[in-house]
C-alpha cells in the first residue's frame, strides 16, 4: 500500500525497520504494516490509490506516484493566483475535480486530456490572442478583452475584431491560444 505523510515529516520505527515519510512523497508498505501506521497514526498518514500499470486496451498510467505528483504540481503552479471572482474558476474547480476523478481511477489518458483542458483555459487571459471556429468552419483569430463566465456554466471571451467590432465566443468553440 502507499502511504505518505499528511503534515510534518516524521519516521516510522517498528521492530524490524523504519521508513521516513514526508508530504508528497509516498512510501510502498506491505498492507500488513500499512495498515498498523494508518490505525496507530491516525490523521498524520494517508493511503494512497495504488497506480495502474498499462494494460492491453490502450489506457496506460503513469506508473510512479512521483509522475502524478509532478503532474499535479504542474497543474497547481498554472492555477495559483486565481482569485474567487476570475470567470474562469468554476471551468477551473470542474476540470481539477475531473482529474482528481481520472488519477483515483488510474486513467492517465483521461487525466492528460482534463490537464489539457486546463492548461488552455489558464491562458484564456485579456491580451492572449485566441482562434476559434466560426459557424461557417473558417477560422478567426482575435486578442482576449474580457471574460465573462454565465448562469449556464459557459465561458464566453469578448474579443474586438476588425474595426472595433466586438464580439464573443463560446470557449468550447476555441480551438488554439498563444500568449
Amino acid at each position: 500500500m502507499l502511504i505518505e505523510a499528511t503534515g510534518k515529516p516524521f519516521i516510522y520505527r517498528w521492530p524490524t525497520g523504519e521508513i521516513r515519510l514526508a508530504p508528497g512523497l509516498p512510501v510502498e508498505l506491505p498492507a500488513e504494516r500499512a495498515q498498523k501506521l494508518l490505525a496507530k497514526a491516525g490523521n498524520k498518514v494517508r493511503c494512497l490509490p495504488e497506480p495502474a500499470r498499462p494494460i492491453s486496451n490502450g489506457t496506460v498510467s503513469m506508473n510512479t506516484p512521483g509522475e502524478w505528483l509532478t503532474r499535479w504540481k504542474t497543474l497547481a503552479k498554472a492555477t495559483d493566483g486565481m482569485l474567487p471572482d476570475d470567470p474562469r474558476l468554476p471551468l477551473v474547480t470542474a476540470a481539477l475535480h475531473r482529474c482528481d476523478d481520472h488519477y483515483k481511477a488510474g486513467n492517465q489518458e483521461g487525466f492528460e486530456q482534463e490537464a489539457a483542458t486546463l492548461d488552455r483555459l489558464m491562458l484564456i487571459t485579456p491580451g492572449n490572442t485566441i482562434t476559434w471556429e466560426r459557424h461557417d468552419r473558417t477560422q478567426q483569430r482575435a486578442v482576449v478583452d474580457f471574460l465573462h463566465h454565465d448562469d449556464t456554466g459557459a465561458l464566453w471571451i469578448f474579443l474586438t475584431i476588425i474595426q472595433g467590432m466586438q464580439v464573443a465566443v463560446n470557449s468550447a468553440c476555441m480551438k488554439n491560444v498563444t500568449e
